[in-house]
C-alpha cells in the first residue's frame, strides 16, 4: 500500500511521534493506522496517545442539550488559527452545526456531511462548510459529534476554557432538581480536568489489561538496562504501571484536588464581592470582507478637502485608479531614488530622495493631482538617522557623497563637485539606548526625551520616526538588544507608550513602534519561524505593543521580518488586522520591515526553506506600505486586483487595496494639518 504524507500527518497527530517515525510505522504495518499506533507504542516511539477524541489546539467544542433535557450533542469544528476560533461568525456557525447534529441519524461525519443542511435544503452540510471556509477564509473542518439520549433522567454539559473541552454526563434519575443539577455539572468539570475514560474499574475488560501489558513487556524489551532485570522484578514493574494507568483512566474513586489545610482556609477566607459592573466588557467585531468604495463626490477630491471635512479618506481612495492605489502601497526606492534599486549600492535605512540619510519615502505619485505628500521616514531609535553632511548644486540638486552608517562614510568625489556647490548640515541628538532608558523608571523623562526628537523631526521635515523598537529581551545573543527596552512587556510597554506621546505632542509626526512581533535574535532574522501559543504571544511578545497602542496610539507599527508559526508576520491578517485593529483599536498605518517583500539575495541570503513575505499577502493582511519598494511589489498588486486570481497564495480584492490606501491617507493628512 502506497503511504501518503496526509497519512503520516494523521499519524503525528494521533501519537506525536517523529515524521520518519510514522512513515516507517505505516510501512511495516502496510497502511493499517491502528497497528500502526501499536507499532510506535511498542518501540516507544509515541510521545502520548493522542487519540481522535483528544481536544484539537483550534477550534472549538459547542454543546446543545434538548430542551426537555433528555438528549444532547457536543460537536467540535476546528479552524485554523485560535482569532478565528474567537469570531462571533465562526461561533454561531459552529451553533448551527451543533443544531443539526443533535438530532441526526448519521452514524459518522461522513453521512452527516452528506445530510442536507437544516437551514436550507438546497444544500448540504459540506457545501455550507464550503461557503463558510469562504467567507471566514480559513479552512474549517467538522471533525466530530457525539450524542448522548437518556430517558430515565437527564444529560447534563459543560464547556471548558471557552470551548477548548466539552463534556456530557448520562445521569440516570428519578429525581430531577437543582441539587442535582449542580451535582451532575460538578461531575462534568471533573471529567473535564481528569479525562477518565471509564466511569469505574469494572468496567475495564480483562483484554484491555492484558493488551496494555503486552505493551509495556515490549516497551522493557526494546530498553537494555530495564530487560537486564530478573523477571519477576520485570512482572512488578508492568503490574504497578498497569495500575497506575486503570487508576488514572477510571472515574470512580478519583478525588478532586485538594490539600489538608483546604477546607479550613475556604472557611475562614475573606469573601470580597466584585460587582458585575466593575469588570470592564468589550465586545470585538472582527472585520470580514473589506468594502470595495464607492463616492458620490464628483469633483476631483485633494487630501485638503479630507483635512477641511469636506470628504473622508474613503471619498477619496475610491477615486483612485488600481494602478495609482497599488502605487502608494509600496515605498519608493524601486524608481532608483536613495540607492540601488536592485540593493547592490543601497545602505540599508538610507533610501530616502527628499531628505538624504533618512531611510525612505511613501509615493508622491498625486502629489500634484491630489495634493498627497509623500511621507519621509527617518530610522532610530536613538535619535534621528540622517545624512549628517551633504552637498547639492545651487539649484538644489542632491550631489553623491557622505552616504553611510555609522564610521563607514562615502567620501565625495571633490572631481565632481561644482566650485558653488552648497554644503548641508543635519546633526541630530543621540540619545540613550533603550535599555538605558527603561532603567530610570521615569516615565515622564522618556517622555520629555520623546518630545525633543519630535522637535528635531519637524526640523528637518521628517514625519516618521522607525522607533522606539520594544521587542522582548529573550535571547542575550541578540544583537539589537540594545535597542529594545526590557524582558518585561509591561516595562517595554510603558516606555514605548511615553516615548510615542512626547513625539506626538504637537501633533506633525509620530512613531513607529517595532517589530511586530517576537523578532528576538538577529540569526536568520528574516526567515527564522518563531513556534509558539497563543497565550505566550498575547501575554509576552504583544502585550507591551499593545499597551502602547492603547495608550498613544502611535501613527505607525512595523512588521517584523521573522515568522510566528509558519506565517509571515507581514502577510498575518490575526496579528495586524485583528489583533492591532480589530481588538486594540490601531487607527494609524502598518509597514513592513526593509525588504521584507522583496528578493534580495544580498540582503537575505539564500538557500531558505520558506520563501519572502508575499507583496499580495502583505495587502491582504493589511499591512499597508512596504519598505523600501520595489516595482514588482506594485505590478503583483495591480495584477492581483485586476485578474482576481491568487497570487503567491492570495487573492486581493480593489476593496483590500483601497483599505490600505485609507490607512495611509490618514497618517498623510495628520501630518500635514
Amino acid at each position: 500500500m502506497a503511504i501518503t504524507a496526509a497519512m503520516v500527518k494523521e499519524l503525528r497527530e494521533m501519537t506525536g511521534a517523529g515524521m520518519m517515525d510514522c512513515k516507517k510505522a505505516l510501512t511495516e504495518t502496510d497502511g493499517d493506522m491502528d497497528k500502526a499506533v501499536e507499532f510506535l507504542r511498542e518501540k516507544g516511539l509515541a510521545k502520548a496517545q493522542k487519540k481522535a477524541n483528544r481536544i484539537a489546539a483550534e477550534g472549538i467544542v459547542v454543546d446543545v442539550v434538548a430542551e426537555d433535557g433528555k438528549s444532547a450533542v457536543a460537536v467540535e469544528v476546528n479552524s485554523e488559527t485560535d482569532f478565528v476560533a474567537k469570531n462571533e461568525k465562526f461561533r454561531n456557525y459552529v451553533k448551527t452545526v451543533a443544531d443539526q447534529a443533535l438530532t441526526t441519524e448519521a452514524a459518522d461525519i461522513d453521512a452527516f456531511l452528506a445530510e442536507k443542511w437544516h437551514l436550507d435544503e438546497s444544500k448540504t452540510v459540506a457545501e455550507e462548510l464550503a461557503a463558510q471556509i469562504a467567507v471566514i477564509g480559513e479552512n474549517l473542518k467538522i471533525r466530530r459529534f457525539q450524542q448522548v439520549k437518556e430517558e430515565n433522567g437527564f444529560v447534563a454539559s459543560y464547556i471548558h476554557a471557552g470551548g477548548k473541552i466539552g463534556v456530557l454526563v448520562d445521569v440516570v434519575t428519578d429525581v430531577v432538581n437543582d441539587e442535582v443539577k449542580e451535582m451532575a455539572k460538578n461531575v462534568a468539570m471533573q471529567v473535564a480536568a481528569l479525562k477518565p475514560l471509564y466511569t469505574s474499574r469494572d468496567e475495564i475488560s480483562a483484554d484491555y489489561i492484558a493488551h496494555e501489558k503486552e505493551i509495556l513487556l515490549a516497551q522493557i524489551k526494546n530498553d537494555p538496562k530495564e530487560s537486564a532485570k530478573p523477571e519477576k522484578v520485570i512482572e512488578g514493574m508492568i503490574n504497578g504501571r498497569v495500575n497506575k494507568e486503570l487508576k488514572e483512566i477510571s472515574g470512580k474513586g478519583q478525588k478532586a484536588y485538594t490539600y489538608e489545610a483546604e477546607a479550613e482556609e475556604l472557611k475562614n477566607a475573606e469573601r470580597i464581592a466584585v460587582p458585575a459592573d466593575a469588570v470592564e466588557m468589550r465586545t470585538v467585531v472582527y472585520q470580514e470582507e473589506r468594502p470595495i468604495l464607492t463616492t458620490d463626490k464628483t469633483e476631483k477630491l485633494t487630501i485638503q478637502d479630507v483635512i477641511g471635512g469636506k470628504a473622508t479618506v474613503e471619498d477619496l481612495a475610491a477615486q483612485l485608479t488600481v494602478e495609482e492605489l497599488a502605487d502608494l502601497c509600496v515605498g519608493t526606492l524601486r524608481a532608483g531614488m536613495g540607492g540601488d534599486a536592485d540593493g547592490k549600492d543601497n545602505v540599508v535605512g538610507n533610501a530616502s530622495a527628499t531628505v538624504p540619510g533618512a531611510a525612505g519615502d511613501t509615493s508622491s505619485i498625486i502629489w500634484e493631482s491630489r495634493g498627497v505628500k509623500n511621507l519621509i521616514l527617518a530610522d532610530g531609535p536613538a535619535g534621528l538617522r540622517l545624512q549628517p553632511h551633504f552637498k547639492t548644486t545651487k539649484e538644489g540638486e542632491l550631489l553623491p557623497g557622505g552616504e553611510g552608517m555609522g564610521d563607514i562614510v562615502a567620501a565625495f568625489d571633490e572631481s565632481k563637485i561644482p566650485a558653488d556647490a552648497v554644503d548641508h548640515y543635519q546633526y541630530c541628538t543621540a540619545i540613550p539606548i533603550g535599555t538605558e532608558l527603561a532603567q530610570t523608571w521615569n516615565p515622564e523623562l522618556i517622555e520629555e526625551i520623546g518630545y525633543m526628537v519630535g522637535k528635531e523631526m519637524q526640523e528637518f521635515h521628517v514625519d516618521l520616526w522607525l522607533a522606539p523598537a520594544l521587542n522582548i529581551h529573550r535571547n542575550p545573543l541578540c544583537g539589537r538588544n540594545f535597542e529594545y527596552y526590557s524582558e518585561d512587556p509591561l516595562v517595554a510597554g510603558k516606555c514605548a507608550a511615553a516615548m510615542t506621546i512626547g513625539v506626538q505632542k504637537d501633533g506633525k509626526g509620530g512613531t513607529t513602534i517595532k517589530h511586530f512581533a517576537a523578532n528576538n535574535l538577529e540569526d536568520n532574522r528574516m526567515f527564522s519561524n518563531n513556534h509558539m501559543s497563543e497565550r505566550a504571544l498575547r501575554e509576552i511578545y504583544l502585550k507591551g505593543f499593545e499597551i502602547a497602542v492603547k495608550e498613544a496610539q502611535p501613527l505607525s507599527i512595523m512588521t517584523s521580518y521573522n515568522l510566528i508559526n509558519g506565517l509571515h508576520t507581514a502577510n498575518s491578517h490575526d496579528l495586524i488586522q485583528a489583533a492591532a485593529r480589530d481588538e486594540w483599536g490601531f487607527e494609524g498605518v502598518v509597514m513592513t520591515d526593509w525588504f521584507t517583500s522583496q528578493d534580495m539575495p544580498v540582503i537575505s541570503g539564500t538557500g531558505h526553506i520558506y520563501p519572502i513575505s508575499a507583496s499580495t499577502g502583505c495587502v491582504y493582511a493589511g499591512n499597508d506600505l512596504q519598505m523600501p519598494g520595489c516595482q514588482k511589489n506594485v505590478d503583483d498588486i495591480v495584477e492581483a486586483v485586476k485578474t482576481g486570481k491568487e497570487l503567491d497564495g492570495y487573492r486581493l480584492t480593489l476593496g483590500d487595496v483601497q483599505f490600505c490606501v485609507t490607512n495611509l491617507l490618514r497618517v498623510v493628512a495628520k501630518v500635514m494639518k
